[in-house]
């Protein structure tokens, strides 16, 4: 799809800055189109999950629930999203958790328009190639098939890919779907959503490795199983299982 128009959601607490940059982003690429505009990071969360995102661009500080806090949220709630940050603080210490965090752009404010143009420029040609890929992986699929068959095809790629950062909006597309006509599709089959499921097999593998695989350190584990970041790994493996990877790898069967 080259004529494919990208998704962006916007979170900025002051008002003016919020809609200058919505049109900056239209202003500099006609790529992306601003779907949703949130004041607070609460207000950005609820938006995301509605609107689904190619991406979102966050202030640091925010009322309620920061920069930060937003999108580690939205990590593991919409995996293949990119993420840019603006701020009005360059402290090593904002830019260090973004870089963890997988931050595409870190823009100071006020937001150069030449930088933010070469940020969208990057993250475009990044979707492209991935949609390209998904599209030549779908291909085969057609409007007629039948439910259940897409279901299986969605859920044997993610078996399959399950340690890749996958873009569950461009799968959908090059499936014909909605994202979220396919998330109900794929949870009537297999009982939860891609999302939930493509967790569940990264949380199973971890634990294989962890137990049996004691070769591998921690952050390798992590990087097999889709998590480049260690400390993002290790959050999420806590969150899921009760303990942090180091204490379910030395706990006796």
């Amino acid at each position: 799809m080259n004529g494919r128009i990208f998704r962006v959601l916007i979170a900025e607490d002051e008002s003016l800055q919020l809609h200058s940059i919505a049109r900056m982003v239209e202003r500099v690429s006609d790529k992306f189109q601003v779907i949703a505009l949130a004041q607070t990071g609460v207000q950005a969360l609820d938006m995301a999950e509605e609107h689904l995102p190619d991406v979102v661009i966050t202030d640091i500080q925010m009322p309620q629930m920061g920069g930060i806090e937003l999108i580690e949220a939205l990590r593991d709630r919409l995996p293949g999203t990119h993420f840019m940050i603006i701020s009005g603080y360059s402290e090593f210490e904002y830019a260090q958790k973004a870089i963890a965090l997988g931050v595409t752009a870190y823009l100071l404010k006020p937001v150069d328009p030449q930088e933010l143009s070469d940020a969208l420029s990057s993250v475009y040609s990044t979707l492209q190639l991935q949609n390209k890929a998904y599209e030549s992986e779908f291909a085969s699929l057609i409007a007629s098939e039948s439910p259940g068959h897409i279901a299986n095809t969605l859920k044997d790629y993610l078996c399959a890919h399950f340690n890749e950062n996958i873009n569950l909006n461009l799968v959908a597309s090059s499936m014909g779907y909605s994202p979220s006509h396919l998330t109900k599709l794929f949870q009537r089959y297999h009982g939860a959503s891609p999302i939930r499921f493509l967790t569940n097999q990264r949380m199973t593998k971890a634990r294989y490795y962890l137990k049996y695989r004691p070769e591998f350190t921690i952050r390798q584990i992590g990087e097999m199983t889709g998590y480049e970041d260690q400390g993002y790994f290790s959050r999420v493996f806590k969150k899921e299982t009760g303990l942090s990877p180091l204490e379910y790898r030395e706990t006796p069967e």
